[in-house]
């Protein structure tokens, strides 16, 4: 009986480090979708810096980590999809019925590939790595999204981010 309860224990709930997310990030880049590979890519990314396995994250947390993210990028898309502007551009306003039909068409897109998730979520972890709570994140996220790349300002500098490079993305090609 003992036995039978071991295998059923769960690990508790952890917290992601940024080194975490940073090899999670350069892990979903390389092998998309395939949890089992990015576990075992953490693993080995990880091990040289973690001292205990407890830290090193298994496959169901991996995957709880990929659709939380993915959840997340979800209610961007849907909050954020019309309220692109640029900085210099205040628009006239008269796109807001069209942007509405856009942002819908391009939120169904994102969510029925597979290629345009795995895009989304490493736009998202690039972002999220340089700005961590800026009220503008959003706007940042979708103009990321939608030209591939975003420049904003950080504590006075100004900073570049790129939407991330994804070799399982040109393994299909």
């Amino acid at each position: 009986i003992s036995q039978r309860r071991r295998r059923k224990e769960r690990r508790g709930i952890e917290r992601w480090t940024q080194a975490d997310l940073e090899v999670f990030s350069e892990a979903i880049a390389e092998h998309g979708r395939d949890f089992d590979k990015i576990q075992i890519c953490m693993k080995q990314k990880l091990k040289k810096r973690v001292s205990s396995s407890e830290t090193i994250k298994n496959r169901d947390q991996v995957r709880h980590m990929y659709y939380r993210t993915w959840n997340k990028v979800c209610k961007l898309i849907e909050e954020g999809e019309g309220k692109e502007a640029l900085p210099h551009s205040k628009g006239d306003g008269g796109d807001e019925g069209g942007g509405d039909a856009k942002s819908r068409r391009e939120r169904d897109d994102v969510k029925k590939g597979t290629r345009e998730e795995i895009k989304a979520i490493l736009a998202y972890l690039a972002l999220k790595r340089k700005l961590k709570d800026d009220p503008k994140f959003g706007v940042r996220y979708i103009q990321l999204k939608n030209r591939g790349s975003t420049l904003f300002k950080v504590k006075g500098k100004r900073v570049k981010v790129k939407l991330p490079v994804c070799k399982a993305l040109k393994k299909d090609d």
